[in-house]
């Protein structure tokens, strides 16, 4: 799960990020020390959670979320056990007390797989070379070659992104892998498979799809750079 952390507490940040980065489901995309910068990436990036402080300058936690269209699973980072109504009352998904330690965060994560369960789609067809479906409740979502961007492990399920929605399936990276067109889609981490005609730059270890990084392992990188038309 890709999440985000918003502080302006530089040491409240390392704290927060520390404990997630020993938590394998999670991938701390960014960190915010300016909430109106954090808005923004929030607002037009695709991310699963957002761990946010209450009190900052500009924009509170609580101004950020209730400017949100489509928001990410909430969770109020605070030093003041009285926020935990507000959080209450915002339908925020956990609020987490100041100081943070590894098994209350760890708890808050299993919570939002709870949740992310109760969406789970499961795979109807993989073999045409254009298109699948994939199947939530009683609808066929149709996924396009085309529009699927990337996709990221999640223990026994996977997301699969689209350039406009997010669906979490119960299979396995490899099946995907074995699946998906070699042409145009490979894998780049344990985590991650995408789709390698979608990257607008390469910076580090990170492959950018638009705005959006994903990492790539040590093992794969010359193989991905071999596919690109490098000049």
């Amino acid at each position: 799960m890709d999440c985000v952390i918003v502080d302006d507490n530089k040491l409240a940040i390392i704290a927060l990020k520390e404990i997630l980065c020993k938590i394998d489901s999670v991938n701390v995309l960014k960190t915010f020390t300016e909430s109106v910068e954090a808005f923004k990436f929030i607002k037009e990036n695709k991310i699963d959670i957002a761990f946010l402080d209450v009190e900052m300058p500009n924009m509170s936690g609580i101004d950020i979320i209730e400017n949100l269209d489509n928001k990410p699973f909430i969770v109020f980072v605070s030093s003041k056990k009285d926020y935990a109504l507000d959080a209450f009352n915002l339908d925020v998904t956990d609020f987490v007390l100041k100081p943070v330690n590894f098994a209350r965060v760890n708890k808050t994560i299993d919570k939002i797989k709870d949740l992310l369960k109760n969406q789970e789609t499961k795979v109807e067809s993989i073999e045409n070379e254009q298109f699948f479906f994939v199947r939530s409740g009683t609808t066929l979502n149709k996924i396009e070659y085309k529009t699927l961007t990337h996709i990221q492990a999640y223990g026994d399920y996977v997301n699969l992104y689209t350039e406009d929605s997010k669906f979490i399936v119960h299979h396995t990276m490899k099946f995907f892998e074995e699946k998906l067109p070699k042409n145009q889609f490979m894998r780049v981490h344990r985590s991650y498979i995408l789709d390698f005609n979608k990257i607008t730059k390469i910076e580090d270890d990170s492959a950018y799809l638009g705005k959006h990084p994903v990492p790539i392992s040590e093992q794969y990188k010359t193989i991905l750079l071999r596919k690109l038309n490098m000049v």
